[in-house]
């Protein structure tokens, strides 16, 4: 059904150092060549429009093309930024004279500036394309890998190093590497450390943490220039003192938690049965001496196996007149507080005995990881191979350096007079470190470059990729502090109003969020579909049961089981989408499904697909992950690669063949070196002698 907005008072679509303004002020502020701006932008409100104006708007300053450097996330992105720089740039061109003056205003540039400004916009194109020395819109690590590239030799960054992407096999023999290093008696730290990892964490989820080690290892190698026990040293000061002790043995110590215990004890003591055990175990934990086990057990005596705070019948029988004795009027309230504040007291004490088992872990992954970091730097040496770490890591020492910084200071000053970062929200720390101390070496010189950054932390969703949403803020405070205009919009283009009413409904209680504003002319329907009963759920699943049957592996594919809510939301989704088509007319193509997950994509395809909705799917290997297709798959490698045991065992398996089992055994019980050998041999030995 649709929804409109709920009541709530009025977004500011535009701000400026905190104070609301017009959109034209904002474009003009945003666009100013003389002053650094950061630039807070919600989804759909025209960043890189922004961002390519402020560019427009540097060159007809009288910036070089080659003293800008913009710097966004992927080569599609850059790409992207420098095709619309360079369409604006040709319709100035060759736009009629009215149609120019008005891309220059809606752009923020002055009337006053008009005169001057036009034949210069007119030229633009052309001086873009002929400038020896090109516009720089590059990645990160594009423009690390410039910074590498012009290192001096006495750097100590290696040369003739070929950048790589694929670093799976690189990883996989630096692991194998590793675990063979730890046999050695030079490595008996590591081999330990890592068994306590074992014992902590267990076998998979060690392996997770080590391949999570190595994918920061930028992070890490930066960390040790602080000196070699840096990285424990700074997680034992945000430990605390309960890194060192556990301190669920505090408890003892704590006088009042204990005196508090008792007297709960003491009014359990004059209840039922049950009331009156607690109140023995609860005295019991305390006076049996400071253990993790006797903790456990009063933990118990508070709370369930799932955490649930446990009962006492405290609103009846005797152990009301219990707690209406020793607390008074409303004595039953008072009990039920205390009990839950002090239960509330040990689980606190429970959580800080955690920083204890963080330090521990993270003391033996660092110890086990250093060895797996010198494996994997050891592959990549041997081939020659530099990753996108290394280029963030070098980029970060080189500019860390005193002595490196003043030569690769001078190189970019050379070149670089305007700095524009796009979709800062993605930024890792190493990456905002590099750039930060690139402009701290300024310190106070007028000559510095300018800064313009956009991004928006609420669309940060790199983290996979080490992207740190609370590194824009960092960044927006520290330009302000040197000056920089702190701008911010909340207006879209994309959603219709009763869409972004339900958005600023829905997310106005999340800290990060502010209420937003659309330019969009219609109104737009938002449809709540029910939810999927149990009952519905319980249905589809006796249903599926009784039409279970066999099918033919060769001429039938097999069809994943579903999760049934899925398969009725997938039909109820393609209810509506039909409903929307006969009552409004929609195309197919004005649909867009978007789930959470690929996981669940068959389900809904299923659905549209019953419906005879028409779709192109996003869902990825769904035919080769069918057993059909893996049989075949199978089959040529064996084909390809006669000695392949594993693939010819597949075969035999599948029903191209149809071996069963006890011929398998056969096969592997036989000497020759190969199982094609073996099948031969095999065969051999049953053919007839005319054969």
């Amino acid at each position: 059904m649709p929804q409109g907005r709920l009541g709530m008072s009025a977004p500011r679509a535009y701000e400026a150092n905190g104070e609301p303004v017009e959109a034209p002020q904002f474009t003009r502020i945003a666009c100013d060549p003389a002053r650094s701006v950061v630039v807070e932008a919600c989804a759909g409100s025209g960043k890189t429009w922004l961002l390519v104006a402020r560019m427009l708007r540097l060159l007809l300053a009288g910036a070089e093309p080659s003293e800008l450097l913009a710097i966004t996330f992927t080569r599609k992105a850059a790409q992207e930024m420098r095709e619309r720089l360079l369409h604006l740039l040709h319709e100035l061109a060759l736009a009629p004279e009215a149609h120019v003056v008005a891309l220059l205003r809606e752009r923020g540039l002055p009337d006053a500036e008009l005169p001057r400004a036009m034949p210069l916009a007119r030229s633009l194109y052309e001086r873009v394309l002929a400038s020896p020395q090109s516009l720089s819109i590059d990645t990160f690590h594009s423009w690390f890998a410039r910074l590498v590239q012009i290192a001096p030799l006495t750097s100590g960054v290696p040369h003739g190093y070929a950048l790589t992407e694929a670093t799976g096999e690189l990883v996989q023999e630096a692991y194998s590497r590793f675990m063979q290093a730890l046999n050695d008696a030079e490595h008996e730290e590591a081999r330990q450390s890592l068994l306590r990892l074992f014992e902590l964490v267990g076998d998979s989820t060690a392996r997770k943490l080590l391949d999570a080690f190595l994918d920061k290892r930028a992070e890490w190698l930066a960390s040790l220039l602080a000196g070699e026990d840096a990285p424990l040293q700074w997680l034992r000061e945000l430990c605390g003192p309960d890194g060192d002790v556990d301190a669920r043995l505090a408890l003892w110590e704590d006088d009042a938690l204990r005196g508090r215990l008792l007297n709960l004890a003491r009014v359990l003591g004059q209840g039922a049965k049950k009331n009156q055990d607690r109140a023995v175990a609860i005295e019991s934990a305390l006076t049996a001496g400071a253990s993790l086990e006797n903790f456990a057990a009063l933990l118990t005596q508070f709370f369930d196996d799932k955490g649930k705070a446990r009962g006492n019948d405290h609103r009846r029988g005797k152990m009301l007149a219990a707690v209406e004795q020793h607390y008074g009027a409303n004595g039953a309230d008072r009990f039920e507080e205390e009990f839950l504040d002090a239960g509330a007291a040990l689980l606190d004490l429970q959580r800080r005995s955690f920083e204890r088992l963080v330090l521990e872990l993270n003391d033996a992954l660092f110890r086990v990881g250093a060895l797996y970091l010198e494996q994997y730097q050891s592959v990549k040496a041997e081939q020659r191979a530099f990753d996108f770490s290394d280029l963030e890591w070098h980029a970060y020492r080189l500019l860390a350096d005193p002595e490196h910084a003043a030569y690769l200071q001078s190189r970019l000053d050379a070149r670089y007079k305007h700095i524009l970062l796009d979709e800062f929200q993605d930024t890792n720390p190493l990456q905002w470190s590099i750039v930060r101390a690139w402009l701290a070496a300024y310190g106070d010189d007028a000559q510095k470059p300018s800064v313009f950054v956009v991004g928006d932390p609420k669309q940060s969703i790199y983290r996979f990729r080490r992207a740190e949403p609370r590194v824009f803020a960092a960044a927006r405070d520290l330009l302000a502090e040197q000056g920089a205009a702190v701008l911010r919009t909340n207006q879209t283009r994309r959603n219709a109003r009763h869409i972004i009413g339900v958005l600023n409904d829905s997310l106005r209680a999340n800290p990060i969020f502010s209420a937003q504003t659309t330019l969009a002319s219609g109104d737009g329907e938002v449809w709540r579909l029910p939810l999927v009963s149990q009952a519905e759920e319980e249905a589809v699943d006796e249903a599926e049961a009784a039409g279970f049957a066999l099918r033919d592996p060769l001429t039938e594919a097999r069809e994943e089981q579903e999760d049934a809510r899925r398969v009725l939301e997938g039909q109820a989704v393609a209810q509506a989408i039909l409903q929307a088509r006969s009552a409004r007319g929609a195309a197919w193509s004005d649909v867009m499904l978007l789930v959470k997950k690929r996981k669940h994509l068959a389900a809904y395809e299923s659905a549209l697909r019953a419906a005879g909705i028409p779709f192109i799917s996003d869902k990825r290997g769904g035919l080769l992950e069918s057993l059909e297709v893996a049989d075949l798959i199978a089959l040529l490698g064996f084909l390809i690669t006669p000695g392949d045991n594993r693939a010819l065992a597949h075969v035999l398996k599948s029903p191209v063949f149809g071996v069963d089992d006890a011929d398998l055994v056969s096969l592997a019980q036989r000497r020759e070196p190969t199982w094609w050998a073996r099948l031969q041999a095999e065969a051999g030995e049953l053919a007839p002698p005319a054969v």
